[in-house]
């Protein structure tokens, strides 16, 4: 009797959901009855502010204290987390390297196949054009022949006229298991960046907003850019 096969359980165990939940409930309390303490936030008087500016500073102790004893589950989970998600990259690289190949392999024979097509279709239109004027032709000399020479002049004006007929050859990429789905895709014209930069509409331009930052940070009041306004505003900070 062959041996039984008893599949592992992959499934790596994880914490239960509220275990998250338990972590730093007693600071949660005590930061709460703080949130409480403190209520709706107006400042009216030269009182208030200096009680605002103390609560502040009792703020910034909790938040450190917090910041302090989450710091070490922070790290270790984000450890735990590079780990993990490195290994998984390895575990599937080779397989990603191969199905990469098989794609562009099979991308490139569709391509291929397609324009081969493409290419047979026209020519077959083509001949088909030609082989019905050579047809309406032929009729059109036998009218002449018999004496109409106005319907012989017709059929040969409806014979130029005529569009060439429509070919639609089987597809030959088609396989089970295989689909193809349509992305469209852009690149600059003639691989001319500073050249396209120079022709797209300003609806597809993007403002650099992070270098405006640093902009207005190194020039202060003497930054200068058209449609940018640069404006100075103090913000309160713990000390």
């Amino acid at each position: 009797m062959p041996a039984k096969v008893v599949k592992a359980n992959l499934t790596p165990q994880l914490p239960p959901p509220e275990f998250s939940r338990s972590l730093g409930v007693d600071m949660e309390t005590e930061n709460q009855a703080l949130v409480r303490r403190i209520g709706p936030v107006a400042i009216r008087s030269h009182t208030d502010l200096a009680q605002a500016a103390m609560d502040r500073q009792t703020i910034g102790e909790m938040l450190k204290k917090i910041d302090d004893w989450f710091a070490p589950l922070c790290d270790a989970a984000f450890k735990l987390h590079r780990a993990i998600t490195s290994r998984r990259a390895e575990v599937k690289a080779p397989l990603e390297t191969v199905d990469s190949k098989l794609r562009n392999a099979i991308t490139a024979y569709k391509a291929d196949e397609d324009r081969k097509r493409r290419e047979e279709e026209a020519r077959l239109s083509e001949l088909r054009r030609q082989e019905e004027q050579a047809r309406l032709a032929a009729e059109a000399a036998v009218l002449e022949q018999a004496g109409d020479r106005v319907l012989a002049e017709a059929v040969l004006e409806a014979a130029l006229d005529a569009p060439p007929p429509v070919v639609v050859l089987p597809d030959t990429t088609k396989a089970d298991g295989l689909s193809f789905r349509k992305v469209w895709r852009w690149r600059y014209l003639n691989d001319d960046k500073e050249r396209a930069l120079q022709l797209i509409p300003r609806e597809f331009l993007c403002v650099d907003e992070a270098r405006l930052t640093k902009y207005a940070a190194a020039m202060r009041e003497s930054g200068k850019v058209p449609g940018i306004q640069f404006y100075c505003e103090e913000i309160a900070v713990r000390r």
